[in-house]
């Protein structure tokens, strides 16, 4: 998608709650890469993706964050 980073990212999941967290390159955290961004409401992350994060914001449009192994 255009003027979307495409960022290594750490995902933890504290409590059911996945939350993405922008790492460098070459950091050992680096465990997932933002790979695409799903516009709309309950879109799914194919197959192969490795994760996939639902973001529902007020005031702005669903979107799905798919990650894949880095």
């Amino acid at each position: 998608m255009s003027g979307f980073d495409w960022d290594p990212a750490d995902l933890k999941d504290p409590q059911g709650e996945p939350l993405p967290t922008i790492v460098d390159c070459g950091s050992p955290e680096a465990e997932y890469k933002t790979a695409d961004k799903l516009l709309g409401p309950d879109q799914k992350c194919g197959s192969t993706y490795a994760y996939g994060i639902q973001v529902h914001q007020s005031h702005q449009l669903d979107h799905t964050l798919c990650f894949t192994k880095v």
